[in-house]
């Protein structure tokens, strides 16, 4: 039915469409280990930013509370150290915040922020406050106020 030149030809069409996959294969697998670790910096960047962002929605909402007077609410943002500090009175946790802006931030470890935050005290004085924030199972909680100067 079939003759040799025929089956020859099946033949060689066969390695050269197996030769044409491996070629691809080889290839795909080549982009994949140069793409691989850009993938994975960009995700981690992308983590990183958010978790920043979690911490400053968190430096935010501790501000606001202070800045409303709101004791209980910002309260409920302190770990224990900085508790411990406003019961040193190291720092004034409400009555004296007007307005806040934060103005910088670094990552000090992972899950923990340090931020810089200008304040206008009720006196109409500028401040500039360093607070901690870290993150406690899922919740970012602000660990540390400190006055700058």
């Amino acid at each position: 039915m079939f003759n040799a030149e025929s089956i020859k030809a099946l033949v060689i069409a066969g390695v050269v469409v197996a030769a044409g996959l491996f070629f691809l294969a080889w290839q795909y697998k080549a982009i994949e280990e140069r793409r691989l670790p850009h993938i994975e910096q960009e995700l981690q960047e992308q983590k990183q930013a958010a978790e920043r962002q979690d911490a400053r929605n968190t430096v935010d909402s501790f501000m606001r509370a202070r800045q409303e007077g709101n004791q209980e609410q910002a309260m409920r943002w302190l770990t224990e150290r900085a508790a411990q500090q406003n019961a040193e009175e190291q720092f004034q946790l409400i009555g004296d915040v007007q307005a806040f802006e934060i103005q910088q931030s670094e990552q000090l470890e992972e899950n923990r922020f340090r931020f810089q935050v200008s304040v206008r005290t009720s006196q109409g004085f500028p401040r500039l406050e360093l607070l901690e924030a870290e993150k406690i199972l899922e919740q970012y909680y602000i660990d540390s106020v400190q006055i700058a100067g």
